[in-house]
């Protein structure tokens, strides 16, 4: 019986570990870094970092090394997007989004025409913004002089977002849920998860992406990934390997990596993912190197 058993953990834990490869730790040397509050990567994979406690902007190179950094005009910076070769940062107590230059240098202040309450997450796309208007429930669209937002009696407090092929997907804090919504119309399509610790139960999920037809939530307070399909059914968990997560939050998807922020222990880890084993009936019989 204990051969068994260690024959099962060894092929679980091989198997797993073709999920999910670490690449990289950032930043890759001790830095001293105060409190990450969000982070995002330029099409050179370039980390962008929002040290919000010394209001600071740090950037590393792909491999973790500091570049450099300078001072932000924001306040408690919550969020920060690198599109179209611009920066954008949510700054929560200006209620406003400060676009600037790879340079650091303002280009302008973006602000809604409604009155925010404390603004948690933005994402964008060619066509428009979408903030997670948190104290206020809902998300709200900016579209060129247009503007509108996307109501629901089903979600409370709305706090990382991610835009995918016309919907956008977003993570409710103290509901421990996840909405999909269409842009356009912000009609309901799909919500799952509820608050909990047990399985596919989320205690404060504060990121998202999704990718591949894969939906990759990092649930903070449980301290790891939960993955799930587009239609919102489970697939596995992921709790950091042998170092673990404390306090997962941001994801982002770049140039083929996924990058989670490791709220507690102050840094960014980059990893590759094997979408194909993902996906695979394998895969949905294992919990980070775990049978279910």
């Amino acid at each position: 019986m204990k051969i068994i058993l260690i024959l099962m953990i060894f092929f679980s834990v091989f198997a797993y570990s073709n999920v999910f490869k670490l690449k990289t730790i950032i930043p890759e040397n001790p830095f001293n870094l105060g409190l990450i509050s969000s982070f995002d990567i330029d099409e050179s994979g370039n980390v962008y970092v929002l040290d919000v406690r010394n209001n600071t902007l740090v950037i590393f190179d792909k491999s973790g090394c500091f570049k450099w950094l300078y001072p932000l005009k924001t306040q408690r910076a919550k969020d920060i997007r690198i599109f179209d070769g611009n920066i954008y940062i949510l700054d929560p107590l200006k209620r406003m989004i400060c676009k600037m230059k790879m340079d650091g240098s303002i280009v302008e202040w973006i602000k809604s025409k409604t009155n925010l309450y404390y603004p948690a997450a933005i994402s964008l796309n060619q066509e428009l913004t979408a903030i997670s208007d948190y104290g206020n429930s809902r998300i709200v669209i900016i579209k060129g002089k247009y503007e509108y937002s996307i109501y629901s009696e089903l979600i409370d407090s709305p706090s990382a977002n991610c835009i995918s092929n016309g919907d956008i997907f977003v993570c409710d804090w103290r509901n421990g849920k996840i909405f999909e919504y269409n842009l356009d119309s912000g009609r309901f399509i799909n919500s799952f998860g509820g608050l909990g610790i047990g399985k596919e139960l989320f205690f404060h999920p504060d990121g998202i992406v999704v990718k591949d037809g894969l939906i990759i939530i990092s649930d903070w307070g449980n301290n790891k990934l939960q993955i799930y399909d587009k239609a919102g059914k489970y697939i596995m968990d992921y709790y950091g390997g042998k170092s673990g997560f404390r306090n997962p939050s941001t994801l982002r998807w770049k140039n083929g990596f996924l990058y989670v922020l490791d709220s507690y222990n102050l840094n960014i880890r980059k990893y590759s993912i094997n979408f194909s084993k993902l996906k695979s009936s394998l895969a949905n019989d294992i919990i980070d190197g775990k049978s279910k």
